[in-house]
């Protein structure tokens, strides 16, 4: 009780110490929750990441087995997809059109890509893995496109007709996505689509879905290779092997900026954290001289110590849900033209609070509890060693 009383009594002096440190190890525990978050949410939601030409990606399902037939003068015809089909082992091939973007905003990628589909296969491969929502379905069986919401620009509706390459498309259907990254799909007729293969700046490419072992088994897949640059010399089969190197060595560069970033922030503030419990032993001196001469052991006083350092960085933590959520859910809010600039800011701060995953509530909050004890214990350690002489002397 009397520790209690104490240790608020010292908060109350110094509690504008106190703020401040609160306040700054919110805001760099904040950076590191939120580049943590968009880290997880990254991993989860987007999957791969494939490099086609140039500034080209694509996404695709996490564990997909696939193979990659680049054309030269992007140029696919049918027979490709033909010779594909009769492949033993190959489940489905599909063409992606990217568009060559250049040294444009480079989120405008995820919204952009044009993707033809069967609706089936969209299902098994898509819906599973990266957790798309069902909306307003076209007719199963029939073969889809899926284009980004800004295709057309604005907010887009069944029924209602996009304009590509100054030809109007009728959407057929929506798919809604909890995806940060994917977020909102349309559909347009497969057939209407094959008009743009041609179209200036567009890289067009066949994906290739197809059992583990025709593309794990290097022979097999040498076989595969031979045969289709045989008949199609036009094309380049690529194994995933490579693009799922080039992939992980961009996330390892990515993630190791994040933590010297985020780190970075923390580690100041940590210093600062330490320097206040360092001038608080020596400006409660006298304090610390007066508990002891009424009965207080060293060790209690050492602890009031320690539970000011423990409180700051759970305090910190506390407000560091907020500033990260604030940070992860602005960052989203400048990039996105069309989704996240039409609704409330605050509205879709909260709706991102659910897209984070719970576990790493619980690493932060331990890691603010490390940090705290690592801290606090040089300036408890001092502050069992006070003297009750040298505290009543006058300090210059």
């Amino acid at each position: 009780m009397h520790l209690t009383k104490y240790l608020i009594s010292f908060i109350k002096k110094y509690k504008i110490r106190y703020i401040a440190c609160i306040i700054g190890f919110s805001m760099a525990l904040g950076a590191i929750f939120a580049t943590t978050s968009y880290s997880e949410m990254l991993n989860s939601s987007m999957n791969r990441l494939y490099f086609v030409k140039d500034d080209n990606f694509m996404i695709l399902s996490k564990g997909t087995s696939i193979i990659q037939i680049i054309p030269y003068d992007s140029k696919v015809t049918e027979n490709v997809s033909h010779t594909l089909d009769e492949i033993p082992g190959v489940n489905f091939a599909f063409p992606l059109i990217f568009k060559n973007f250049g040294n444009e905003t480079q989120i405008n990628y995820f919204k952009t890509t044009i993707l033809g589909i069967k609706f089936t296969f969209l299902i098994d491969y898509y819906l599973k893995d990266v957790e798309l929502k069902e909306g307003k379905w076209p007719e199963e069986g029939k073969n889809e496109t899926i284009i980004g919401p800004d295709a057309g620009g604005g907010t887009l509706n069944v029924n209602d007709s996009i304009t590509i390459l100054n030809k109007q498309y009728k959407i057929t259907g929506i798919l809604e996505s909890d995806s940060v990254f994917l977020d909102r799909f349309v559909y347009v007729e497969y057939e209407d689509i094959q008009e743009l293969y041609g179209m200036d700046g567009f890289c067009s490419v066949y994906y290739v879905i197809g059992d583990a072992q025709i593309f794990s088994d290097s022979n097999q897949f040498n076989l595969v290779k031979a045969e289709i640059e045989t008949e199609h010399p036009y094309v380049e089969v690529i194994g995933s092997e490579l693009l799922d190197e080039a992939a992980g060595n961009i996330f390892k560069v990515f993630d190791a900026l994040q933590v010297i970033l985020a780190i970075f922030p923390l580690a100041i503030s940590v210093i600062f954290i330490f320097i206040l419990m360092m001038l608080n032993v020596k400006d409660q001196m006298r304090e610390f001289g007066m508990l002891q001469a009424i009965g207080m052991s060293s060790s209690r006083i050492g602890l009031i110590i320690f539970l000011q350092t423990l409180l700051i960085t759970i305090l910190g933590y506390i407000l560091s849900i907020f500033t990260g959520l604030m940070f992860l859910s602005y960052s989203f809010y400048l990039m996105d033209e069309y989704t996240t600039r039409s609704t409330n800011g605050w509205n879709y701060a909260l709706s991102m609070k659910n897209k984070i995953p719970s576990y790493l509530y619980l690493q932060i909050f331990i890691g603010a509890i490390l940090i705290g004890i690592l801290v606090a214990i040089y300036p408890s350690i001092k502050a069992t060693r006070v003297s009750i002489v040298k505290s009543f002397r006058k300090e210059e």
